[in-house]
């Protein structure tokens, strides 16, 4: 595989804490003729495959992603869009495509996402107060809205999958995370999941 990734920071005003991010990808993989298909799941790792295409013979797979982020103080705007197009072996070559959303908006004081300008990437959040040393951790309210589109003509037979989630994540030091998240799923001409998602977490 041959993989490449961009990043630029159009604005940034420290005296506002205000940053926009913009960033693209490309990857070429060569499968060799081997079959090739994805698969998703609704926004929980345990959860089965929840959407698929089936597989199709290829000689390689393109995949582009466009990336941007918006941060303000306590707020955070993040969203990513990926297409995958894939070269057949024979017959049409299909592709799939899905994008995110995603808000947050830390509710304690003084708290906000850390960006790593030398990475082009969110970096862990540290709490101004950690609970540990007699304070109250951050707390952050968080949204998200996901589509996956693995419809594809004959070579692909996948569907759609729309996710919104809601919930709250407690940073308790910066090491220690705990979430609570109430997810819906909705497959195409299947129906709708719902799910209450607990994590806690600890980096070391």
């Amino acid at each position: 595989a041959i993989t490449g990734r961009l990043t630029a920071i159009p604005l940034e005003q420290e005296a506002k804490e205000r940053l926009v991010h913009l960033g693209a990808s490309f990857s070429r993989r060569s499968p060799d003729g081997d079959p090739v298909g994805f698969v998703t799941d609704p926004e929980a790792a345990f959860a089965p495959d929840y959407l698929e295409t089936g597989t199709v013979a290829a000689d390689a797979v393109n995949l582009i992603g466009l990336e941007g982020a918006y941060i303000e103080g306590p707020c955070t705007i993040q969203g990513e869009w990926m297409k995958a197009h894939v070269d057949a072996v024979s017959g049409a070559n299909p592709s799939v495509s899905a994008y995110y959303l995603t808000v947050g908006h830390f509710l304690s004081s003084g708290d906000r996402r850390a960006y790593e300008k030398d990475r082009g990437r969110f970096g862990g959040v540290t709490p101004v107060s950690a609970w540990g040393a007699g304070g109250g951790g951050a707390w952050e309210a968080v949204a998200r809205y996901s589509y996956a589109d693995f419809q594809s003509g004959p070579a692909f037979s996948g569907s759609e999958l729309w996710t919104l989630g809601v919930g709250i994540n407690w940073y308790l030091d910066a090491n220690a995370r705990l979430s609570l998240n109430m997810v819906t799923a909705d497959l195409n001409k299947v129906g709708d999941t719902d799910m209450l998602l607990a994590r806690f977490q600890v980096a070391f």
